[in-house]
């Protein structure tokens, strides 16, 4: 419609994701493409953020190395994902290389340019096959979108997969996982499928009817308190924040003094952190939104 406004996200004006040409953002169903890097995908909004503010994120990334050697809740996979991104920006693209152009900050350059450009995961493979023929041998060209993205961001986000119910009873999790079918309404548990193998014999999957995907809550706190600046930050409302009759900050609303007031022991420590919930629209009709809380309040009742 030409009086239609072309909304974007938020609002902003530009590009409209919705109008984009076909397969903009392919998925790892087309098995054209790679999945999503470590446990969580880099998004294009999140390689724009980084790619705007190249400086502040070497300096994170260092900070962040030197506060993980006091960290002791970090694997040794994972603190070696976090001083990864710091050889990899001292690491030339190639021995005659510009200096400006190392193996991280040429796949940020070229994620940046993708973003700015609107660019299909496939076009963007592409390109990179045809730079890293044309460089020098040896060349630390990524080959991929999925290994440009996780050269600039390695540690990605944990997630689990917990088997529902078709009809939303109830999450085969805890003391229900071993379940084979519904204990409410009866639903298998598990589709049947069965493959033929190249020696002829037949092998049966279970195949869930329904899976939910749950980013863990705890380990969010864990890395936030990880580096030292964040920390400060996050006791900011107790230790450096202006109490006058002015609101800059959620501290000086009603509801804030509210809540502590009525949770004083657990105001009285800076350090805790509060949780809000927030959903983007929800469907009343058919699904039991407290079935799918569970994993939720669990890791809340750990905490």
């Amino acid at each position: 419609m030409d009086d239609c406004i072309c909304w974007n996200k938020h609002g902003e004006e530009g590009f409209n994701e919705q109008d984009g040409e076909e397969g903009l953002h392919e998925t790892c169903a087309s098995g054209n493409e790679e999945a999503p890097f470590g446990n969580g995908e880099l998004c294009d909004d999140d390689v724009a953020e980084i790619a705007a503010s190249p400086v502040p994120m070497v300096e994170n990334l260092e900070e962040m190395v030197r506060d993980a050697f006091d960290f002791d809740e970090y694997t040794g996979s994972e603190f070696k994902k976090l001083k990864q991104p710091l050889e990899d920006m001292k690491t030339p693209l190639y021995p005659s290389c510009n200096e400006r152009y190392t193996k991280l900050s040429a796949s940020l350059k070229l994620l940046q340019l993708k973003v700015a450009h609107h660019w299909t995961d496939k076009g963007f493979r592409e390109l990179l096959e045809v730079l890293g023929d044309m460089f020098p041998e040896g060349n630390q060209t990524p080959r991929t979108t999925y290994e440009a993205k996780k050269i600039v961001c390695p540690m990605g986000l944990k997630f689990e997969k917990i088997h529902a119910c078709k009809k939303d009873c109830i999450l085969f999790y805890g003391d229900n996982a071993a379940l084979t079918e519904c204990p409410k309404c009866g639903t298998s548990h598990y589709k049947g499928r069965t493959d033929e193998g190249d020696d002829g014999e037949e092998t049966h999957h279970r195949v869930p009817r329904k899976v939910t995907w749950y980013f863990p809550i705890i380990p969010c706190p864990k890395h936030l308190f990880a580096t030292s600046k964040d920390a400060q930050l996050l006791t900011w409302h107790s230790d450096g924040r202006t109490v006058d009759d002015y609101i800059r900050h959620p501290a000086d609303g009603i509801q804030w003094r509210v809540i502590d007031f009525k949770n004083q022991t657990f105001a009285d420590e800076p350090r805790n952190l509060q949780f809000a919930l927030s959903m983007d629209g929800m469907n009343p009709f058919g699904v039991n939104i407290d079935v799918y809380l569970r994993p939720l309040i669990d890791d809340f009742k750990e905490l």
